[in-house]
């Protein structure tokens, strides 16, 4: 059981207690955590089930859940409302959509961010037309899960209409709840420093903390994780480092359960990678959250220290050494497991993409962000790592440091 503070438990209270809510609070407030807490409570109830979605297909797989496009049956490119219908009379996996609508009594989505204003108003629409219910969302309490100033929705001309601004937004009376206590940072002033870029603030004083932050060297001995923007890139690099060291490559193969079509999502979204290639002296990132107080969090770097084929020991930067064994990400759909990983939960650390540190706390990242283009990215990047002395910057335009204006004007900055 997590302990909870004041703010986490009025949420679990609301969402136990059928109440439509935002739960939001910028990176590192414990959104995941009451997400946990979440499913620890809901899990055995099968006469209130609780449907668990996200954006994207990694914060999905992150939850054990499945994104909401596919819960709904929505598709990839928006239909009327009556083809919709038409679909779940007439194709097997439309059905299924059908009948997950109209048994769900509570549905979560994570990452709300991401999710638009038209995504927002088609599941009211389809979820009214499922259940044969006119009342917001059909009936089904929403609990949305996320923060508006971090990564916004995909928009062709750079002008996102986010979840808020739909109208089933306000006949569902979703009351906020916004966490405001962070637990990844514990330095006070970056922790001021992070609040202001997530509200873009670019005064003379946040450009010289950061210019100062761009001033720091990494240790060689210990290099922090890189963070690139492009997929491609930190494999690349990854490759390149491990080719690198002598010695022999030992090949962890996950095994995956469950119908292929699911198990595609596996390959594109888990974290834990298809085939874990390492050496001794590899550097590794820890994707589990195995040992809190030992400081053994997702996100935890250090080398591999010796290959053994129930798994690697590791030697992580804080001095810990332990020995890794697999670990088990779900995909879950109406309570019970449809697809399956079982992995060991690392993987190659050189680098890694800002999509795939969603979610983790970073002891030290090397990150250039001249090239940011969304507002808010500037902030998700940053507000990885948990202490100033562990970032390093190589690059960055302040004038790239923005707040959505309309994600502002929400929440009232």
């Amino acid at each position: 059981m997590i302990a909870l503070n004041e703010k986490q438990e009025e949420a679990l209270q609301s969402t136990l207690g059928g109440e439509n809510i935002l739960v939001t609070g910028p990176g590192g407030t414990g959104k995941s955590e009451f997400l946990k807490e979440v499913k620890r409570h809901t899990a055995r109830n099968s006469i209130q089930p609780t449907a668990w979605t996200a954006s994207t297909g990694i914060s999905a797989i992150n939850i054990g859940a499945t994104t909401l496009h596919q819960w709904a049956g929505l598709g990839i490119h928006p239909k009327p409302i009556s083809k919709m219908l038409d679909d779940m009379r007439q194709y097997r996996n439309k059905k299924k959509a059908r009948d997950r609508i109209l048994h769900a009594h509570k549905l979560i989505i994570d990452e709300i961010s991401m999710i638009s204003l038209e995504t927002i108003q088609q599941i009211d629409e389809l979820f009214r037309a499922v259940r044969k219910i006119d009342a917001p969302f059909g009936g089904i309490q929403v609990v949305f899960v996320g923060d508006f100033l971090q990564l916004p929705p995909i928009t062709q001309d750079g002008d996102p209409e986010f979840a808020f601004m739909a109208d089933a937004w306000g006949e569902a009376n979703i009351r906020t709840i916004e966490f405001n206590e962070i637990f990844r940072q514990k330095n006070s002033e970056f922790t001021e420093i992070l609040n202001r870029i997530r509200k873009g603030d670019i005064s003379q004083d946040v450009q010289e903390y950061l210019l100062d932050l761009m001033q720091q060297k990494p240790d060689k001995n210990n290099p922090p994780v890189i963070l690139h923007s492009h997929n491609q890139a930190a494999q690349d690099m990854n490759e390149k480092r491990l080719a690198s060291i002598s010695g022999k490559t030992m090949r962890f193969h996950a095994k995956d359960e469950g119908p292929e079509s699911i198990r595609n999502q596996l390959d594109r979204n888990c974290i834990a990678p298809t085939t874990l290639g390492i050496k001794e002296d590899s550097r590794v990132m820890l994707l589990r959250n195995l040992d809190i107080d030992a400081g053994l969090i997702n996100g935890s770097c250090g080398r591999i220290k010796k290959l053994d084929s129930e798994g690697p020991i590791v030697e992580f930067d804080n001095g810990r050494v332990r020995q890794i064994g697999p670990e088990t990400w779900d995909i879950e759909e109406g309570g019970r497991t449809i697809a399956s990983r079982k992995q060991i939960p690392l993987r190659l650390a050189w680098a890694i993409t800002v999509h795939k540190s969603q979610s983790m706390t970073l002891s030290s990242a090397q990150m250039n962000l001249y090239n940011s283009f969304e507002a808010g990215q500037v902030y998700t990047a940053l507000s990885r790592v948990k202490d100033p002395s562990g970032l390093f910057l190589t690059g960055i335009r302040f004038e790239k440091i923005r707040a959505n204006p309309k994600a502002l004007a929400f929440y009232g900055y």
